[in-house]
């Protein structure tokens, strides 16, 4: 194998069959010249070959170090007295003879040994001893010059690479401008210890050794390099990194990208944080709040800055109707969808989410398949919806709109449907809670009846006789102060007049009343008064009939009292205009009065009684003992609004059971519907409504048992699945507070017959017949003493 392959692993065959062009034989048989050592390593170009090639000559000169073995040669390096150098070549071993500072004079034939100028040796002898030369200090640049191989030289430099190949170790030194220079160490049969590979990369050595070339192939320019025979002849001056720099700024770069990624992701996380807890807030908000109106305003003020939307629509379900009614602001006005028939994009995905009673994510509007084919201007980018359940119905949708389009975010959406079902929680237990005030504010006023009653009995009379004594004072004095004790008893009667009245609420009777045209009743009873006074009146109610259960004598004695303070608080100040208005939200329904009046709310409730009409505190506990309530409250505008707002009377019949009323009974009985199967209630209810009977839904026995304890019922409607409870325990708690118990069954129980023979109570199966409820409620209805008209 040639002599150039035992140094590098990777040379090419050309590079071996070129080795035997390089050492060549002797041109001729002519007899050696002296020659230089500097006119051997003279380069001629294109090739750079070296000088007085394939020629025997003669050249003289010292040993300067001990001969370097390789593979299957070695080189003895000389210098002359001019400095230049110069290395003898025969095979491996038969140079060994010489030591440093020899003087000897060799024949032979100059050749190149890869691009090196050698000199094989044919003859060699010594011819004398001196010291031997020093080392010449150079640079990495100096090296690349030819003038400067073959001679001993020293150098400081810093490492680029450590590396090795089949023949040694190699080092490459920073500091060539060419072509690199490396560091060679020849490790013929000398492969233990560590040799170069002690060495790292940044590391400032110096070195000490001779100045050589290795390169294989033409032009013969490049492959610098100096060799040395043992590693002790370089030593470290400066250790570089530990790391190498190129690694150390990769684990920079890494790092740096790694803590971007992390304090993006942790930014993100904390605003998720962030968004969940506010709207955890939300949820505790929501569940303080006492009407719908309230839960719209705070769901509407909180959730567009937590989620970056745009803006946030409430939906109510109104079983009136079958449709879902937004709850109107100072944004959105009132908007109803049909959940049969939606019309638009908008309309059809919020009657998708309701029907499949599941949140829906529509990311773009544009691209949807609930798109219509038609532009819609108004239609947001993005929107999700969110439907509303409590206790396993749902009251309504949620809709969050986006003028850009969201990134998705699971964890927000699972907040966002906990805020839906806390909303509809709070209207259920709004629901409930008006429920136990109505029957507890019904004990109390008959109460505080009984006792006003009894105190305006006597106000009365000595009233009465103080009016009738100034009126004689006045015809026969005629003095101011006998007017002025006039008015002020005829007013004092009309203050008795109207306790009076407060104390009859709780003999009067209840009964369904048309709320719409009952307000524009009163309305238009008002309306020449309003004109004379030049106040503008906006009528805005519906005209589609919404029915209430009340007595229609104190409703339209409340609906008169608030009209009245309404007109006394414009009348005196500018922009005197009106607007009634009113809107179905859920199972309420709720009238707005909105009006300009005093600059702030205490100015508006400092306003006295007006004459002919009742305080605001009375009406509230009219309004009260019926389920409702009325609020007043300054908009966004600087406009002031009264809410006034009661229980819808009944939802309608489902399609199956909408059919022609039957005959109206003698008598309204009043029932409470105990049963968590949504639809089995919803089709009692339905039942008794058409039927002409109160009904009232509850979910709990304990409840059930509260409020039979507080009021008088007729009839108990019971399921035989009470949740906690047996309905053997309830009805032994319960028997003796109603005057009838129906027991309703999924299947044939001859148990439950039995326990309820007797004419004790009553057993029905599910589906509930028509002809056997009707059965019931007439039995139920002899039982109170009172026959069928």
């Amino acid at each position: 194998m040639a002599a150039g392959t035992t140094r590098f692993a990777l040379v090419t065959l050309l590079a071996a069959a070129a080795f035997p062009q390089d050492a060549r034989e002797p041109a001729s048989s002519s007899s050696p010249q002296p020659v230089s050592i500097a006119s051997i390593h003279r380069r001629h170009g294109p090739s750079y070959l070296a000088g007085h090639l394939g020629e025997q000559v003669v050249v003289k000169g010292v040993v300067t170090t001990a001969s370097i073995n390789f593979g299957e040669y070695a080189h003895l390096p000389i210098q002359d007295d001019r400095g230049s150098g110069l290395l003898l070549e025969r095979e491996r071993g038969a140079l060994s003879e010489f030591a440093p500072g020899d003087q000897v004079e060799a024949t032979g034939t100059v050749a190149q040994r890869s691009g090196l100028p050698v000199l094989t040796v044919r003859n060699i002898v010594r011819t004398g001893g001196t010291r031997p030369p020093d080392p010449t200090p150079m640079t990495v640049q100096d090296l690349t010059r030819f003038e400067n191989v073959g001679r001993h030289v020293t150098l400081d430099a810093p490492i680029l690479a450590v590396g090795q190949n089949s023949g040694g170790d190699v080092v490459v030194l920073a500091g060539g401008s060419n072509s690199p220079v490396t560091l060679f160490y020849p490790r013929f049969a000398r492969w233990e210890g560590e040799g170069l590979r002690r060495f790292n990369e940044g590391d400032k050595v110096r070195i000490t050794g001779i100045s050589a070339q290795y390169c294989p192939v033409a032009p013969y320019n490049r492959g610098f390099q100096i060799l040395v025979d043992d590693p002790g002849q370089v030593t470290v001056l400066q250790h570089g990194w530990v790391i190498p720099p190129g690694t150390v700024l990769y684990l920079v770069i890494t790092l740096l990208i790694s803590t971007a990624i992390w304090w993006t992701r942790e930014r993100r996380m904390a605003a998720q944080r962030r968004a969940i807890h506010n709207m955890m807030s939300l949820s505790e908000k929501v569940l303080s709040s006492n009407s719908i109106g309230e839960i719209s305003r705070k769901v509407q003020a909180a959730l567009p800055p937590i989620l970056n939307a745009s803006d946030v629509d409430l939906f109510l379900l109104n079983k009136t109707g079958n449709t879902l009614d937004r709850i109107p602001n100072d944004i959105a006005p009132e908007l109803s969808i049909s959940l049969e028939q939606p019309k638009g994009s908008y309309a059809s995905a919020i009657s998708l989410c309701f029907r499949n009673r599941t949140l829906l994510n529509v990311p773009d509007f544009s691209k949807s398949p609930l798109a219509e084919a038609a532009p819609e201007p108004d239609l947001p980018a993005a929107s999700v919806f969110v439907p509303m359940f409590a206790q396993g119905e749902i009251l309504g949708v949620i809709a969050v709109n986006f003028q850009v389009r969201p990134q998705p975010n699971r964890s927000q959406q699972t907040a966002l449907q906990h805020v839906a079902n806390q909303v509809a929680a709070s209207l259920k237990l709004q629901e409930q809670q008006s429920i136990r005030e109505q029957l507890l504010r019904t004990e109390k006023m008959a109460a505080a009846g009984q006792l006003i009653s009894g105190v305006a009995h006597d106000l009365r009379a000595p009233l009465t006789a103080i009016r009738d004594a100034t009126a004689e004072l006045r015809s026969k004095r005629g003095e101011p102060s006998d007017f002025l004790i006039a008015a002020e008893a005829d007013r004092g009667l009309q203050i008795v007049n109207h306790l009076l009245s407060f104390a009859r609420m709780e003999r009067s009777e209840a009964r369904p009343v048309n709320l719409h045209e009952l307000v524009s009743t009163v309305m238009e009873a008002r309306e020449s008064e309003w004109r004379r006074k030049g106040i503008g009146l906006e009528n805005a109610l519906p005209v589609s009939p919404v029915e209430v259960f009340a007595d229609e004598s104190e409703l339209e004695q409340v609906v008169l009292s608030l009209l009245i303070h309404v007109e006394h608080a414009v009348e005196n100040h500018p922009g005197k205009s009106v607007r009634l208005s009113s809107r179905v939200l859920g199972t309420r329904i709720q009238v707005s009065i909105d009006f300009a009046g005093p600059a702030t709310l205490e100015d508006l409730q400092e306003e006295p009684t007006a004459a002919g009409s009742f305080g605001l505190r009375v009406c509230q506990a009219i309004v009260q003992s019926h389920g409702g309530d009325i609020r007043l409250f300054q908009t966004q505008h600087n406009t002031f609004r009264y809410e006034f707002e009661l229980p819808v009377h009944h939802a309608p019949a489902p399609p199956e059971l909408a059919q022609e009323p039957t005959s109206r009974p003698s008598r309204v009985l009043t029932m409470i519907l105990i049963d968590q199967d949504v639809m089995i209630q919803r089709k009692l209810l339905a039942m008794m409504a058409v039927r002409g009977h109160r009904a009232i839904p509850v979910d709990q026995p304990e409840e059930a048992a509260d409020m039979a304890q507080r009021m008088s019922f007729d009839v108990i409607f019971c399921t035989n699945r009470l949740p906690g409870l047996s309905w053997h325990e309830f009805f032994r708690r319960v028997r003796r507070r109603v005057g009838a118990f129906v027991l309703v069954t999924d299947d044939y129980d001859r148990d439950s017959t039995v326990a309820l023979r007797d004419d004790v109570g009553f057993v029905m199966r599910k589906p509930v017949d028509e002809e056997e409820l009707e059965h019931v409620l007439s039995e139920v209805e002899s039982r109170t003493g009172v026959n069928k008209q």
